[in-house]
């Protein structure tokens, strides 16, 4: 059986329970797959797009940066969406952030009042897990940018 191309929907910017009210409409106008921004939380809370990874286990789960949901709704209206989409058999893809984590020395976003993410802030991880070598340490303190001897 030959395999068959689905045409794909770059759906960003969307909450996912639009996105599952509007996944008749999807079929009806031939997409087969939707590719979606991350579904993680990013550093800038609820007015994050989740490119600036946080927690990439948090689907809008967990009470971080000032929100439980994460810009696009909760992990329930995740899943819900999901569900929506698989039962009309539309394929989802979610975009993901493997390389990096949120740039803890700044916020991005215009109107975002919460402090930047220090290094030892982000869930299950330590500073050396990060892009920031030559570093070091002494204690608990970390210190980018010093050469290493």
């Amino acid at each position: 059986r030959p395999a068959h191309a689905k045409v794909l929907l770059q759906y960003f910017e969307t909450d996912w329970r639009e996105v599952a009210a509007r996944m008749p409409e999807i079929v009806q106008v031939g997409y087969g797959a939707v590719w979606l921004r991350p579904p993680t939380k990013g550093a800038e809370g609820a007015r994050d797009v989740g490119f600036s990874v946080f927690d990439r286990f948090d689907l809008g789960d967990k009470m971080q940066r000032g929100t439980v949901r994460t810009r696009y709704g909760t992990r329930e209206e995740l899943v819900a969406m999901v569900q929506a989409l698989h039962r009309a058999n539309v394929h989802v893809y979610f975009d993901t952030v493997m390389n990096h984590n949120a740039n803890p020395a700044k916020i991005e976003n215009v109107g975002v009042t919460l402090d930047p993410v220090p290094l030892d802030g982000f869930p299950g991880f330590t500073p050396l897990d990060f892009h920031l070598l030559p570093a070091r340490t002494s204690g608990s303190v970390w210190r980018m940018g010093v050469a290493c001897s």
